[in-house]
This record gives C-alpha cells, sequence and structure tokens, in this order.
C-alpha cells in the first residue's frame, strides 16, 4: 500500500492475536484526520517535515561488501546486489553510526535519506539497525525486525519513517518486549475502544497495531512541533495519553541526548563473484562485527517470533505490489524495468 492516509504497511499485525475477537476499531469510529495524517508534516512551524535534524557525517562503504541483511533483501528482488551503495552515517549525537544501503537507482539521494533518519530523535533512532532504500513508485515502506526499509520518494514525508519506527519501538523497545508488539495485546484494544475515534481511515480499517503507530506520528509531532491537544483529539485521549507516556521520550528531541545502546551489527559478506575475483571481499569488514563502540555495548538481534515474522513477510509483499513490483510466487520481487537488464545476462551476486 502507497503511503497516504492509507499507507504505511502493517495492517494485518491486528489479526495476529488469536485472543482479540475483534481486530480492529468499530467501524462507526470517528477519524481524526480524514485527509490523511500527512498534514501534520507541514504546517505550524513547519510540522514533522521541520524537526531539527542532527549534523552526521558520512563514509561510503568500499564497494564489493554489504550487509547480510541488505544483502537478502537484494536477492529477494529489491536491488541486483552489485548496485547497492553501504554508508555509514554517523550522527552528532551517537558514536555508533548508523547503516544505510540504497540500490541505485532509487530516488531518493543519500543526502535526503541522512536527515530523514537525522530527524528521528536518537532516543528512537538507535533502535533502528539498518534503513534501506529502493526503487518505487509513491512512497511506501514496513519494519521487519528492526530494520526499515523503504521503497519510492519518501521525502517529505516525515510522518512514513515516524511511523515505521513506532512499530520497531512497539515490539522492542520497552512497550513490548523481544518481539512482542504492545499493540497486539489486549490492553491497547481496550485503551482504543474507550475513545470514538482513530487518527486516520487507515487505523480504522487495519488493525489496533495501526492505530498504534499512528498515535506514534501525532506523539512525534506533539515532542516536537506543538501540544497534540492544541488539534482537538478528545475523541483518542486514552490512546494519545498511553502512547505519549510509552514512546514520548523516545520520539522527542532533547537537548543533550545521546543514544546509550545499539544493536550488533551484521556481518559482511561479499557481493558476488566480480566483487570476489577483484579482490574487493578479502577480509571483508571487521569493523561491521565490533561488540562495543566508545563504551556501548552491542545487544544481540533478538530473533523474530514465528507469528511477528509472517506478519512483516505479508506486509513486505504488500508494499512492494503497492509501489509496483511484480511479486513472484516464491516471494522474491522483480522490478518490471529490470527484467530486460536482467534477461541479457545482468551479473548477479551471491545468496546470502
Amino acid at each position: 500500500m502507497q503511503y497516504s492516509t492509507s499507507a504505511l504497511l502493517f495492517g494485518a499485525l491486528a489479526l495476529a492475536s488469536g485472543s482479540m475477537a475483534q481486530s480492529t476499531p468499530p467501524a462507526n469510529f470517528g477519524i481524526k484526520f480524514p485527509n490523511g495524517i500527512e498534514v501534520l508534516n507541514t504546517g505550524h512551524n513547519g510540522g514533522l517535515n521541520a524537526i531539527p535534524l542532527s549534523s552526521y557525517t558520512r563514509t561510503k562503504w568500499p564497494w564489493g561488501t554489504i550487509p547480510r541483511t541488505c544483502m537478502s533483501q537484494a536477492n529477494e528482488g529489491y536491488c541486483n546486489p552489485y548496485d547497492v551503495e553501504v554508508y555509514d552515517v554517523k550522527y552528532s549525537d551517537c558514536s555508533v553510526p548508523v547503516t544505510v544501503c540504497r540500490c541505485n537507482n532509487a530516488p531518493m539521494s543519500i543526502n535526503q535519506i541522512s536527515e530523514a533518519i537525522g530527524r528521528l530523535p536518537v532516543k528512537g533512532r538507535q533502535w533502528g539497525l539498518h534503513f534501506s532504500h529502493y526503487v518505487g513508485n509513491g512512497c511506501s515502506a514496513w519494519a521487519s525486525g528492526v530494520n526499515l526499509a523503504i521503497l519510492g520518494n519518501c521525502g517529505g514525508v516525515q510522518s512514513v519513517w515516524f511511523h515505521e519506527l513506532t512499530h520497531i519501538l512497539d515490539s522492542w523497545a520497552g512497550p513490548g518486549t523481544n518481539g512482542n508488539a504492545y499493540s497486539l495485546q489486549n490492553e491497547w484494544k481496550q485503551i482504543v475502544l474507550k475513545g470514538s475515534c482513530v487518527a486516520t481511515g487507515y487505523a480504522r480499517q487495519s488493525g489496533f497495531p495501526e492505530s498504534y503507530a499512528e498515535a506514534g506520528i501525532m506523539t512525534a509531532y506533539h515532542g516536537n512541533v506543538q501540544s497534540i491537544w492544541n488539534l482537538d483529539v478528545g475523541c483518542m485521549a486514552d490512546q494519545m495519553g498511553k502512547n505519549i507516556e510509552q514512546l514520548g521520550g523516545l520520539l522527542t528531541r532533547q537537548a543533550g541526548a545521546t543514544c546509550n545502546r545499539y544493536w550488533t551489527k551484521d556481518p559482511a559478506v561479499c557481493m558476488g563473484p566480480a566483487a570476489r575475483d577483484a579482490g574487493n571481499c578479502p577480509g571483508l569488514r571487521k569493523a561491521s562485527v565490533d561488540t562495543s563502540i566508545d563504551g556501548l555495548k552491542a545487544e544481540p538481534v533478538p530473533a523474530v517470533a514465528p507469528e511477528l515474522k509472517k506478519i512483516e513477510e505479508k506486509e513486505r509483499i504488500e508494499a512492494s505490489k503497492e509501489a509496483g513490483y511484480i511479486v513472484n510466487n516464491n516471494g522474491t520481487v522483480t522490478w518490471p524495468e529490470d527484467l530486460e537488464k536482467r534477461n541479457n545476462g545482468a551479473p548477479k551476486g551471491f545468496t546470502a
């Protein structure tokens, strides 16, 4: 699904809890933002798009190696592994760089990507491991475990980045832990049902996790732009109260804040035979598996629970279709313009 009022892809999450007789908010619930939550990206004080960004420096990896997660995505069809650019983006508020993978035909430049990530407050940003960007129509996205992937041009749509980050925080940063999303628990359902509206039609249609993620956008707005209560959100006051309580400290820029944790970095793998034969893969990248940086100890990435993994896979497929990819029977994807290149023998990398 493309990013709009009904974009941002985690809708089927609400179906994941068998204990929930009702998997979505009531159909007669009101919609707070009938024209789309994107209105929060602009407007008062410039909206979410005008949140100050952390300054950064950037280092591009030498061609030849790629993080294992990005290699897996490439081999799913989002990019030829040889065409993936890898960057370490180090922000001024964290000694641990963010790893960004970008296919060289993706519409957003590395500067645009770095700025969008840099507008995510560090206390929330530190919970994401890899940020990936691939070609696509419109703006679609999905979160998988602790990784975030963007398809198409999501520049100037800061809400999409906050939405997907909220999905990661929901499952890993305290509200829920070890992949057990808080938004799938009965407590959140009951909080939603105390009100009479949700943020968007997408949240009403797609399930309780989406109401949580949309509320996360509103929490970011509350912490960085102006009080959300100024927008007359009484119909979802309990949702906002709980979301702000849980995520306010993670989604609000705070003077002097720095990162205090990070995930263990993926090991690097060789892009493929051409990179190996060119001598660009020996020893790979020792730094990619460092277990401590400037006194911070890396935390191992937990395995995604089978239930959540199944839901995330469904959402990846939906996002890919909306972005214009051909989805093959085995779950891999093909960008239509790449068919001719591949049929003409464009080199393919190793399978991770």
